[in-house]
């Protein structure tokens, strides 16, 4: 099974781009609310709903929700109050993502929302689907659109892949009568085993791995893209943040934790379990750095491993790598390893490795993040894969080959 799901995640014969992505129009409106320019945010929104029209990559349904949310937030501050609630309907249809308090909403709005997702959807309606059918991927909104569902009527993005890849997006007004051609040709992709759609389709393919299956593509060129964009300016700081306090010669940690700058490497909640340059006095192992170069290869270990979930974040440059361990020994967990072009990732300690093609020049930041047992791979805070592994304390190393630069290392308590 898993040759033929790595298969599916090499990219797809996308049509033309649209003039801006998704990922890009959705963190455009997104970085438009925070700076509360909503004349903006509706621009980018509009881009966002013509370029998932206009996919040639499957889109989770996490995006289209991000999207939903967002439109909700922008008529909720206008005072358009059943606009935002018909966008927050949509977003609860559609399901696979429960937006955060963000600080987008007021409490008025926030309570709004999560009451709505109580209420519960309205009456679906089936989509009759004609065209070549065998072999043939469809999605709504993100997820498999099975023969016969019925759908909640309004706005909905519809997605087919056929045997041979080739995907097509349309958003379809979904009420009394809808329907939707497949428009794929007859007998496509039968050459190779029923197709690009055949494991996706079994009923037994493990959902982290069918959801790899599915959007790989889409999360490598969100990727691509999002590192294409500048840098987001923080949020001023409701407080000014506590000063960092030193670390104990065994590694330890102070009192008080160490304070970490906003951005990728910030934490919320209780705040770092660890944040510092690999290579100091909290770790120990092979791996010797100097102002952050390799001089020698090697693994270098957190002395002092948080309890619970967690989520690491290193930065990194050329070939090097994170293990996270569920326990304080190499028992159970996973490795994922940067090198110039490629990512490679296992289940340790013994899974068979997965490997996928990115644009690795210039710095990185590699997170792993554990919720019981599951964990999930960013890379620049865009998801790679999902996987489950197990549970417990998070023991954490940190591997790099000669001449890579290795910097910042944080461990958020989650």
């Amino acid at each position: 099974m898993f040759p033929l799901l790595l298969a599916l995640v090499r990219p797809a014969v996308a049509a033309p781009a649209p003039a801006t992505s998704l990922p890009v129009a959705l963190e455009l409106a997104r970085r438009a609310l925070v700076a509360g320019e909503e004349d903006a945010a509706t621009d980018a929104l509009e881009a966002a709903v013509r370029a998932a029209g206009g996919s040639g990559l499957l889109v989770p349904s996490r995006e289209l929700g991000r999207l939903r949310y967002y439109e909700g937030v922008v008529a909720w501050r206008g005072g358009l109050q059943a606009q935002a609630l018909g966008a927050w309907r949509r977003l609860w249809s559609i399901g696979g993502w429960d937006p955060d308090d963000d600080g987008l909403l007021d409490d008025e709005g926030m309570a709004v929302l999560r009451a709505l997702r109580a209420e519960g959807g309205a009456d679906g309606v089936p989509i009759r689907i004609s065209g070549e059918t065998e072999g043939v991927l469809v999605l709504r909104d993100g997820e498999r659109l099975a023969p016969g569902a019925r759908v909640p009527p309004g706005p909905h993005l519809l997605q087919v892949r056929c045997p041979d890849g080739a995907v097509t997006s349309r958003w379809l007004e979904v009420n009394e009568g809808a329907s939707l051609s497949t428009g794929c040709r007859r007998g496509s992709g039968r050459e190779e085993a029923g197709g690009v759609n055949e494991a996706v389709l079994a009923d037994d393919v493990d959902p982290d791995l069918l959801q790899m299956a599915l959007f790989g593509s889409y999360f490598a060129d969100s990727t691509l893209r999002l590192s294409g964009l500048p840098e987001a300016p923080p949020p001023p700081p409701a407080r000014p943040p506590p000063a960092p306090a030193p670390l104990a010669a065994a590694g330890r940690l102070e009192a008080e934790p160490p304070a970490v700058e906003e951005g990728p490497f910030s934490c919320e909640g209780e705040g770092p379990a660890y944040a510092g340059e690999v290579g100091d006095a909290a770790w120990a192992g092979t791996l010797r750095t100097d102002e952050g170069r390799v001089i020698t290869a090697g693994v270098a270990w957190l002395r002092s491993a948080p309890g619970g979930d967690a989520s690491v974040r290193v930065e990194g440059e050329g070939t090097f790598g994170l293990r996270v361990f569920a326990t304080s020994g190499e028992e159970s967990g996973v490795a994922v390893r940067l090198s110039p072009g490629r990512l490679l990732m296992r289940q340790l300690p013994d899974g068979p490795p997965m490997g996928r093609d990115l644009p690795t020049s210039g710095r990185h930041v590699l997170q792993v993040d554990t919720a019981g047992t599951a964990v999930r791979v960013r890379l620049d805070g865009a998801l790679l894969i999902g996987m489950s592994s197990g549970a417990g304390g998070v023991s954490l190393a940190v591997e790099g080959a000669a001449g890579s630069w290795i910097g910042r290392a944080t461990v958020c308590r989650r």
